[in-house]
């Protein structure tokens, strides 16, 4: 019996980029975020999934929870070296008004009495 198994062309992370339309004050944290993706180490569909969630959680924690995050692999250059390019789309920023909190009842925190 002979088993062959065929994994297929193999991928290394090439440069990456963002494009898209999102508030440039947060350029630097989604940059920092896409390059956890090392350059030369192979592609690893689960760390790409990471990426665009971190992003998005980065966006939704700071008023854009409608912010759409994607990603595009380029598997056709040829040293198998692929550019990833993050497409960015921030939509609005969102406020929520006043939240009030009444009755409280199970918290670590209670008022010491006295």
């Amino acid at each position: 019996m002979r088993i062959i198994i065929d994994e297929g062309r193999q991928f290394r992370y090439g440069p990456h980029s963002l494009s898209g339309s999102y508030d440039t004050k947060y350029g630097q944290q989604l940059n920092k975020i896409a390059s956890k993706l090392k350059e030369g180490n192979l592609v690893n569909p689960f760390q790409l999934r990471q990426a665009q969630f971190d992003m998005k959680t980065l966006l939704a924690n700071n008023g854009y929870p409608y912010a759409e995050v994607s990603y595009v692999l380029d598997t056709l250059s040829a040293p198998a070296m692929a550019h990833v390019d993050f497409r960015v789309e921030g939509d609005s920023v969102v406020q929520f008004g006043n939240v009030k909190i009444e009755a409280l009842t199970n918290s670590r925190m209670q008022r010491s009495k006295g």
